[in-house]
């Protein structure tokens, strides 16, 4: 199966642009019996092939995992008793941010299981390898200065991973990554069940502590401080795909059009020792949106959703395929439901 670019075609059929309700996204549609959307490169089962792999579904077939239990309510518990699951891998990039590797490691093993992670270490110091734990440490000689050479690195990594997985998600070692409660169990579940081949996560950095009315109160509550986040375009990335693509510096953007279903990233606050930076003090004195939802029917994240979708028309020729500069001009509490998730790993 081929993809021409200047025609739009993949082996003579026309693709198009469909537009899903949920989250606004937008993708590209094809007539690929082995994807529903694909986005102009081999879908895994077609380079699995290549190379001698059976497919997904073969595989599923041949080896089922967890499929046929019904209760997912528990996604630590199906991991222990099934053992790792080929439904996903999770990467990121380390360069020294010891601090931030165990809650990584901790919040994504949770959700997809230990041996599933895979940390390119482009480290400088000296590290016990216990501090990776069962993650697959994938050791480079660092550091990784060249950030185009590193997301060319990330790139065939993932690639290379669709032989063996269903789908990759890449999320940096300061983010976590988090399927919306409302609608999935765990990331697991969201693989299962997103139909994209590849998604955005609507990113926010988290914001605290900071200063707010506790005369407010709402449903919400929670015995943990309130979190508070900024949604901003640099932190929407994408972070879900079940086909080879190529991302740009920064991990921003790929090729194709931002395309949100549900996964959402979040950027850890900055170190105490960064309190004084001017602009997260800026953040700080932001006005706060307490109504935010998160959901498919939430007017503040979908009206961020087309500001970042439009930014991405005439940027054809341009590396980065969103406007990174486009923020929110308030602070947004994260409802409960994502609170609980991010929180539940051990600070």
């Amino acid at each position: 199966m081929e993809f021409d670019p200047a025609t739009g075609t993949h082996d003579g059929v026309a693709t198009d642009a469909a537009h899903s309700p949920a989250y606004g996204s937008l993708h590209v549609v094809s007539a690929s019996p082995q994807r529903g959307r694909i986005v102009g490169w081999f879908p895994p089962s077609e380079l699995a092939k290549m190379h001698g792999v059976p497919d997904n579904a073969e595989r599923r077939e041949a080896e089922p995992t967890h499929d046929a239990i019904e209760s997912r309510s528990d996604c630590r518990e199906i991991l222990a008793k099934s053992g790792p699951t080929r439904d996903v891998a999770i990467v990121t990039v380390f360069s020294d941010e010891f601090q931030l590797l165990a809650r990584w490691l901790e919040h994504h093993g949770q959700q997809v299981g230990v041996s599933n992670l895979y940390v390119i270490d482009t480290s400088v110091g000296t590290f016990d390898a216990a501090c990776f734990g069962r993650a697959n440490r994938v050791r480079l000689p660092g550091p990784a200065t060249d950030e185009g050479r590193c997301c060319a690195f990330v790139s065939d990594f993932a690639a290379a991973l669709l032989n063996w997985f269903d789908a990759v998600m890449i999320a940096e070692i300061d983010t976590l990554l988090v399927a919306d409660p409302g609608r999935y169990s765990s990331l697991i579940d969201f693989c299962r069940r997103c139909d994209s081949d590849v998604v955005t996560s609507f990113g926010l950095e988290l914001v605290g502590p900071i200063a707010v009315d506790q005369s407010v109160s709402d449903e919400q509550s929670i015995i943990e401080p309130p979190l508070y986040g900024l949604a901003t375009a640099r932190s929407a990335k994408p972070s879900f795909t079940r086909t080879p693509i190529r991302w740009s510096k920064g991990l921003h953007t790929w090729n194709g059009p931002p395309a949100f279903n549900g996964l959402f990233s979040f950027k850890l606050p900055a170190e105490a020792g960064s309190t004084g930076d001017p602009e997260i003090l800026a953040r700080a004195s932001l006005p706060i949106d307490n109504e935010v939802t998160l959901d498919a029917t939430c007017a503040a994240t979908n009206r961020f959703i087309r500001r970042l979708i439009l930014s991405h028309h005439g940027r054809d020729h341009n590396p980065v395929k969103i406007e990174l500069t486009l923020q929110e001009k308030r602070l947004w509490r994260i409802p409960q439901r994502f609170s609980i998730a991010i929180q539940k790993v051990r600070k």
